[in-house]
């Protein structure tokens, strides 16, 4: 009891203080909102501003990036600006004076803060953001900043379409390169005769979150509560504690925005959080149970009836007695003819009884030498008498089903079968296996002879390219055997880590691509996922399957093309197939053997290359682990 209600004592203060801490949040996140609203409509005044429109533009230079991408460089350096699209001379004019703007506004912020400015003019879009986009590397220069760019563009453009939205606020999203959390509050302004210009402001939020309290556990929400303009602040709501599931949901509503920000916390990691903290009281506890119980068990045992162990022994004796009985896997019953009672039986003979006639059965044993054969309840069982020595009149039966003996006779010759059966098949995959490794293993040691009788130079270089090769060949066959026995014996365990799909099907099929240009063949990749979508999983082992199944595909196709298509399951969103279609000759039947035995069957080869028999089989137990 006493833990119980320290249990409550503290779990209610901790329910407070996050309470209290959300309540803070949500009023530094409504301050926030509201003086970047005074800024949004202060930046569209000052572009829209005609005397400074007249005025004369500075010269500054713009580096071209990409087609349609423009870097601003300027002289204050707090801030960063691109452009995006084609653009008027009057959107850098526009643009520098924007930065300058937010120079002396972001200037002693060292959190990520950007600014968009969908341009109603010119149709262009203004990316300034205190991240130093020149140490963006180029290769993210074309995935990275591109591809946000037009994600911002499409969602500034929903925002243009609704009509009856004039404000509106994305939920919170995380910097992909920073452990930084923000959301975004985007405006429309509308003008007679010109598109919708939209100002869109990325604000974060680390800076108003408390150590203690987990970022990524943070939500955003519209509330669907109706906004009361004429409500002070006291009116507003109070932060609430729901529990939705296995989390504690703490939510508190802004005042002068319909959203409300969300804090969860799992139940777990609160029960952890209570037994950590008060482990010292929990553990006494604990100690004063154990002491009682102990101290309780010695007064028993010092003071109890000297029987009570003679008891115990004998009550333990009775009851492995009647465990092994009832385990018997025969029929077992042990009858006294003196008065006609049954001493002890298990499950199968109490259902035998009603149909046995023991008198009957006790003398035709007599005279058979304790074993006879006959059926009882259409069934045909070999019944064994024993008579007692210590009691004349006392007999045991044992009742043995001879339909199961039959059974398991015949499934001992199955048994057998399947054992001749995986002989034949392990003589198969050593024989296929022995040729898989000894035809890479033979053609190395010819190039190595070939190696050391020759003298041209560049016929050694073309030799040593093969050598390597051969090698990586033989070697990743290896490496995949490795593998294989340790996901038999369970040495294997997943690395799971963050990657990017598109990239990782991309530098597959780089390196891939020799083998299909050198047989003329055609390659297709459909990928019509998310390319920025950020994968959890083991890369390697993903790699290496579409690398083997590829590999595959590739020898068995001898003109024609090979498609790649990644695409999401039909009515699960969440889950993504991987499909490669070949017009090559197809999987025989014999290779489909390879899916339960590798090197089960030979493997289909071409001029260049040959597949593994370990392909079906590896790809088939990875995928199930």
């Amino acid at each position: 009891m006493t833990v119980g209600l320290y249990a409550y004592n503290y779990t209610n203060a901790y329910l407070t203080e996050k309470k209290h801490a959300l309540t803070n949040i949500a009023n530094g996140l409504q301050q926030r909102i509201d003086d970047y609203r005074y800024h949004t409509y202060q930046i569209y005044d000052l572009v829209n501003n005609p005397i400074k429109a007249s005025e004369p533009p500075p010269v500054v230079q713009e580096t071209r990036l990409r087609p349609d991408v423009y870097y601003i460089e300027k002289p204050r350096r707090k801030t960063d600006a691109i452009i995006f699209g084609n653009h008027e001379p009057a959107t850098l004019t526009m643009a520098l004076q924007i930065s300058d703007y937010l120079d002396n506004l972001w200037g002693p912020q060292n959190d990520t803060y950007s600014m968009y400015y969908l341009n109603g003019q010119d149709n262009s879009l203004l990316l300034i953001t205190t991240q130093a986009l020149k140490e963006v590397t180029s290769r993210f220069k074309e995935s990275y900043l591109t591809a946000f760019a037009e994600s911002r563009r499409a969602e500034m453009l929903q925002q243009v379409n609704t009509l009856d939205e004039r404000e509106s606020f994305s939920p919170l999203r995380k910097l992909r390169f920073q452990n930084a959390y923000y959301f975004t509050l985007r405006t429309t302004f509308n003008r007679p005769g010109h598109l919708a210009t939209v100002i869109a402001f990325d604000l974060p939020i680390n800076d108003l979150i408390p150590p203690n309290m987990a970022r990524s556990n943070f939500l955003l929400q519209p509330d669907k509560v109706p906004l009361n303009e004429g409500a002070t602040p006291e009116d507003i709501a109070a932060t609430s504690v729901s529990l939705n599931g296995s989390w504690v949901e703490f939510s508190a509503p802004l005042a002068n925005v319909t959203l409300k920000i969300i804090y969860r916390v799992p139940v777990s990691h609160l029960i952890i959080d209570l037994l950590i903290n008060n482990f010292w009281l929990i553990l006494a506890n604990i100690v004063l149970l154990a002491l009682t119980i102990l101290a309780a068990y010695f007064v028993r045992h010092q003071y109890g009836r000297p029987s009570a162990d003679v008891t115990g022994q004998l009550e333990a004796q009775r009851l492995l007695s009647q465990e092994i009985i009832t385990n018997l896997p025969q029929g077992l019953l042990i009858y006294d003819f003196s008065n006609s009672t049954v001493i002890a039986s298990n499950k199968i003979a109490e259902n035998l009884l009603p149909h046995l006639n023991l008198q009957k059965i006790a003398t035709m044993a007599e005279q058979h030498h304790g074993v006879i054969q006959g059926t009882v309840n259409n069934e045909v069982y070999e019944i064994h008498m024993f008579r007692s020595q210590i009691s004349p009149e006392t007999y045991l039966f044992l009742l043995n089903d001879q339909d199961k003996e039959v059974l398991v006779n015949k499934k001992l010759q199955q048994a057998r079968r399947e054992y001749d059966k995986n002989l034949q098949a392990r003589k198969l995959m050593l024989h296929n296996l022995g040729i898989e490794l000894g035809q890479p293993v033979h053609h190395l040691s010819q190039l190595v002879r070939t190696l050391q009788d020759t003298t041209d130079l560049q016929q050694q270089h073309d030799i040593k390219t093969k050598l390597v090769e051969q090698s990586a060949t033989i070697l990743e066959l290896i490496d995949n055997i490795t593998l294989l026995t340790k996901l038999e014996t369970q040495d294997w365990q997943t690395e799971q880590q963050v990657f990017s799909l598109s990239t990782l099907i991309d530098n597959l099929l780089l390196d891939l691509l020799p083998s299909i240009n050198r047989k003329g063949l055609n390659l297709f990749n459909h990928f019509h996922v998310s390319l920025d979508q950020i994968y959890l999983g083991d890369e390697k082992v993903l790699r290496k399957i579409l690398s083997l199944l590829l590999n595959y595909s590739i020898v068995t196709t001898a003109y024609g093309k090979i498609t790649l298509n990644v695409d999401h399951e039909p009515g699960h969103p969440e889950q993504l197939v991987i499909q490669i279609m070949d017009t090559g000759a197809g999987i025989s039947d014999e290779e489909i053997g390879n899916l339960n035995y590798p090197f089960l069957s030979q493997a289909l080869a071409d001029r260049y290359n040959h597949g593994s028999g370990l392909t079906f089989f590896y790809v088939t137990n990875y995928v199930k682990n």
